[in-house]
């Protein structure tokens, strides 16, 4: 009986998982170790075929190597703070940034960003009153850093020293007006 047949469908199963893998998973699963990974299964002529526990090991190392990309590619995502999480955490305690509402433990950071430093109805420290600071983008993110270093005397003691978490922050308090 000739079994060709067989030993054919067998060989060529791995070979079309492998293009169908290819064709399924998008960008985070196209990094250069998994398509080379992915190539490995390929068959290129008949004389080439690898033992099919070997073609098992090169797609299971394909597949996990696609599954290390998405992970990778999720905690890069998860990496970047939120503005709005940001503040809750670190700034909800003590301001609102809802416009109208009425200043807490601090004042209210709803439109700060283009305003000048203690020019809100609020009871800001001297210090603050004379800094004669506008609150750009750069004054906010110096303040957020080190309020201290940049107005000595001022009540505010929050620090954020994480870069990306005031970025993601001045972000957020630029778009509550």
């Amino acid at each position: 009986m000739d079994n060709s047949w067989c030993r054919t469908q067998v060989l060529i199963w791995p070979y079309q998982f492998c293009q169908a893998s290819l064709n399924l998973y998008d960008a985070p699963f196209r990094t250069p170790v998994a398509l080379a990974v992915f190539q490995a299964c390929l068959i290129p002529d008949e004389q080439k075929v690898l033992p099919v526990k070997i073609r098992k090991l090169t797609l299971t190392a394909a597949l996990l190597a696609g599954a290390l990309s998405l992970i990778s590619a999720a905690s890069a995502q998860a990496a970047t703070p939120d503005g709005a999480k940001v503040f809750t955490s670190r700034c909800s305690a003590c301001h609102a940034i809802a416009a109208g509402k009425p200043a807490g433990i601090g004042p209210n950071l709803a439109g700060v960003v283009g305003r000048g430093a203690a020019k809100q109805t609020f009871n800001y420290s001297p210090a603050l009153k004379k800094s004669g600071l506008t609150w750009t983008r750069v004054n906010l993110d110096k303040y957020i850093a080190g309020p201290m270093k940049l107005v000595p005397g001022t009540r505010m003691s929050v620090v954020i020293s994480d870069p990306a978490q005031r970025k993601a922050l001045i972000d957020y308090l630029s778009k509550m007006r």
